[in-house]
């Protein structure tokens, strides 16, 4: 299946990109991405791998990665990845 990153998860992945260069070393930081990329592009091949929450509609899942969240949404041959935020964030508000 196609991935498809929204401009909201491609700027929480910037932030994420900004956030370590700011606080971790560059090769942490660039693994720590890479760690979340690997878990994006793995979602093309088995998009049933991430958990339904109860608290989201049924099409979203979530995904872990380290110490964030992807959140995404699998329509009919395509993955959406809607956010991508730290397992402390709130849960993102999401219209079905």
């Amino acid at each position: 299946m196609e991935v498809i990153v929204s401009p909201e998860a491609d700027e929480d992945l910037r932030a994420i990109l900004t956030f370590g260069f700011d606080r971790w070393d560059v090769d942490t930081t660039v693994a720590y991405v890479a760690a979340l990329t690997v878990t994006i592009q793995r979602l093309s091949a088995f998009p049933q791998l991430g958990r339904t929450m109860p608290e989201m509609p049924d099409r979203f899942r979530v995904m872990r990665s380290g110490r964030h969240r992807v959140f995404y949404r699998i329509d009919d041959e395509q993955i959406l990845i809607v956010r991508v935020l730290h397992e402390r964030a709130s849960l993102p508000v999401i219209d079905d």
